[in-house]
């Protein structure tokens, strides 16, 4: 089925609800005001769920009362690039992406981030003890990641498709 009309993507969840009701339509894009791209579609299966599940609660939202989007990021120096486009394109959080997280890279990118973009949430990890949260909290971490993988399990390569490092749990 196509969409009748496109919503606003400053719409929040009620808003877009309502709109999807009042046109009857199944789906709609979500369109930015400034040049009118699609950056997003809402469909009225999305409602269900949401209303249907309120165990799981609304979408999280961030102050502006936008949807929240996230992102990972490296620990590399070139990943500090990727950071300013993420940040400019609307991220609300970054979770920094490495196989150690106590590592001397991931704390000095924590600081880094924190510095240059104090509102920006940042969760860190892998973490397995209290010693390496520890470590992550007192660099500025808003969230941690923890998980344990034997390291048997794990096989470290790059991936073609990117050309990034890559964790492949097997």
């Amino acid at each position: 089925m196509e969409a009748a009309a496109a919503g606003s993507s400053r719409y929040d969840f009620d808003q877009a609800a309502s709109f999807l009701a009042r046109n009857v339509v199944d789906w709609a894009p979500l369109v930015s005001g400034e040049d009118g791209e699609v950056v997003d579609v809402f469909s009225a299966e999305d409602v269900e769920k949401i209303r249907g599940f309120p165990k799981l609660g609304l979408p999280s939202l961030g102050a502006d009362g936008d949807f929240m989007v996230g992102a990972a990021m490296g620990t590399r120096e070139e990943d500090k690039e990727r950071l300013e486009h993420l940040v400019r394109d609307g991220a609300n959080v970054v979770v920094l992406d490495s196989s150690q997280g106590n590592s001397i890279y991931q704390l000095e990118m924590i600081k880094y981030v924190k510095r240059r973009f104090p509102e920006l949430d940042v969760i860190g990890g892998n973490v397995v003890t209290a010693y390496q949260a520890q470590n992550l909290i007192q660099a500025g971490v808003d969230g941690l990641r923890v998980a344990w993988v034997p390291a048997r399990f794990v096989l470290l390569g790059r991936s073609a498709l990117s050309g990034e490092d890559r964790e492949l749990y097997v």
